[in-house]
């Protein structure tokens, strides 16, 4: 499901220095009025770790830059999104058909990779990026390893690799 809104972390930083002005959880800054220097300020509202990679790692997004001027008092209005992949794996019924033991590894750009065991139906999150599907089959006493292309993800991209056998 969708985080709580409470624990979005908000930022506001001087755009032409990128001094951080302000930082608390959504839950302790609802209903403050924060009082800035006027010029061009960001503002950032974010929720878990962009380069979080699991089954609960999702990462949320807003940011737009806003111009402050004097002695006004305004309000600013974000809406984050999916700023990470959501992944999935769909192993077919051939592969399931035909060997007992395999499983799946998307690796990233980080290094860090997620693993899909063969009765995985669970999506999980992983950072922007190249993504690369590695299955594992065991046949015959030993483990043999084939491995896709990379594929090239944005944020708030959703993949399946669907894995099978001829």
């Amino acid at each position: 499901g969708l985080p709580d809104v409470g624990e979005f972390v908000v930022e506001v930083k001087e755009t032409s220095s990128d001094r951080l002005f302000y930082k608390k959880k959504y839950s302790d800054a609802i209903d403050q009025t924060i009082s800035l220097n006027s010029g061009t300020h960001n503002f950032l509202a974010y929720y878990g770790d962009p380069l979080g990679v699991g089954f609960n790692s999702c990462y949320y997004k807003a940011e737009t830059d806003y111009e402050v001027l004097p002695d006004q008092v305004n309000q600013v209005e974000l809406t984050a999104k999916l700023a990470n992949v959501k992944v999935a794996v769909n192993f077919g019924p051939a592969l399931a058909f035909d060997h007992k033991n395999y499983y799946a590894d998307i690796l990233t750009t980080t290094g860090k990779k997620l693993r899909f065991k063969q009765k995985e139906t669970r999506c999980g999150y992983v950072p922007v990026g190249d993504l690369t599907v590695v299955l594992y089959v065991y046949v015959q006493e030993k483990w043999y390893r084939f491995q896709g292309e990379p594929v090239i993800c944005e944020s708030n991209d959703f993949i399946t690799f669907n894995i099978d056998t001829e």
